[in-house]
């Protein structure tokens, strides 16, 4: 890959011995440490269908399902629905409807 086709930054590169190297970092993260409630609004699909397994209280779980089935069904084909369906529901620990 050449270091400017917009995926690396000339920044994090090092020019070693006619070799650039790209130094990176990384953090690891829980979902579990993260509350549902600071991206009920979120137009992200994706964020959306992570709701489930995020912090919630018990009390907001229609509201979570029903926000991760949004985010789903805005992301998925049809085909793959029925799978992802059953994720969500065993994380909020609900039966398949």
């Amino acid at each position: 890959m050449k270091p400017n086709s917009g995926r690396f930054s000339p920044d994090n590169a090092i020019d070693f011995s006619d070799r650039l190297f790209y130094y990176f970092e990384y953090q690891l993260v829980s979902i579990l440490d993260y509350r549902a409630s600071d991206d009920y609004q979120t137009s992200k699909p994706l964020l959306r269908m992570l709701l489930s397994k995020m912090d919630f209280p018990q009390h907001e779980r229609k509201k979570i399902l029903r926000l991760a089935y949004k985010g789903l069904f805005d992301f998925m084909d049809r085909k793959r629905i029925k799978k992802h369906m059953d994720l969500i529901d065993i994380h909020l620990q609900g039966d398949p409807e």
